[in-house]
């Protein structure tokens, strides 16, 4: 098993924990629902909206510096990293559950919005989606996690990914997972 995960993937993750994240915070200052406040409102929110509060801010820090070298995050050195993936597996989650509703949306030709985006943006998109996705299952696959909050996860997911391969009849494949399932 590995302790290791990839700087750039690593950033890639950090990179979509943060701006989920900021999202979210941001949504709670601004209301949406309140559409009679005027645009110097919101600028005024906006301005005041401080990104530092961000919980990973100093795992963030470390990280940009480890990309600088290329140097692949060790678990074993930072504690918070699990955590982190725990909070990775929510923003998974949710980008999974909406991302049918994302690309019917983002495809949908009578959506105004749709015609003034650039061409190359409907497949950009979909493509950074898809890393995201990607990077994420093969951390879960690939990684030995200590706590037990990220064993059960990577269990419970590794089930679903067993049962996939199963239904797409690839059977060595669901060999090695399996036997990486009985390990944890």
């Amino acid at each position: 098993m590995n302790r290791k995960i990839d700087i750039n993937d690593f950033v890639v993750l950090m990179q979509w924990v943060y701006s989920m994240e900021s999202f979210n915070k941001m949504n709670e200052k601004l209301d949406i629902k309140d559409v009679d406040k005027s645009s110097k409102e919101y600028l005024r929110i906006l301005g005041d909206y401080n990104l530092s509060d961000f919980k990973y801010q100093s795992l963030m820090e470390q990280i940009y510096t480890y990309k600088l070298t290329n140097t692949p995050v060790d678990m074993s050195i930072h504690n918070d990293v699990e955590d982190f993936m725990v909070d990775c597996t929510k923003v998974y989650q949710k980008v999974q559950k909406n991302k049918d509703k994302f690309h019917e949306k983002i495809n949908d030709e009578e959506d105004p919005i749709n015609s003034i985006l650039p061409k190359d943006f409907k497949k950009e998109t979909e493509n950074q989606l898809n890393i995201f996705l990607n990077i994420f299952e093969n951390c879960i696959k690939n990684c030995d996690f200590e706590s037990a909050n990220m064993k059960n996860i990577q269990k419970t997911m590794l089930s679903g990914m067993l049962s996939d391969l199963i239904y797409e009849e690839k059977y060595e494949e669901c060999a090695v997972l399996r036997d990486k399932i009985n390990s944890l």
